[in-house]
């Protein structure tokens, strides 16, 4: 999965919220923060802790990797076009797509493979 779509409440526009490394970084840099700390409250159903202003920094974040001048105001003006509770789910749903499941089959993620499985050459 290459992110996760949220349409704008009126249908006319979609944007993709992706949590790629440089967007995490780039979170972590301007908040001082871990992602992880942010992901574990959505896992805790606590999203209603989560501020304001870290909530318009997840939206800045995870759309760099389309527009890399993208303002946090602008990313504002992205939650406010989505509607907020559409938008808090679509967050939650591209921090956990940046965390594959860990049991070794990764059901969704956010990175293109750039390695093809090397073939098996039956040496053991």
């Amino acid at each position: 999965m290459l992110g996760v779509l949220v349409k704008s409440a009126d249908g006319a526009t979609e944007y993709r919220l992706r949590f790629t490394t440089n967007a995490m970084v780039a979170f972590e840099e301007e908040t001082g923060s871990s992602i992880l700390s942010i992901a574990k409250s959505f896992d805790a159903g606590d999203e209603g802790a989560i501020k304001f202003s870290t909530v318009r920094l997840l939206a800045w974040a995870s759309l760099l990797h389309g527009d890399r001048g993208i303002t946090q105001e602008a990313a504002g003006d992205v939650i406010d076009a989505c509607g907020f509770p559409a938008f808090m789910a679509a967050i939650g749903e591209a921090i956990h797509a940046a965390f594959p499941d860990a049991d070794g089959a990764p059901k969704r993620g956010n990175g293109r493979s750039r390695r093809k499985a090397a073939a098996s050459t039956g040496a053991a």
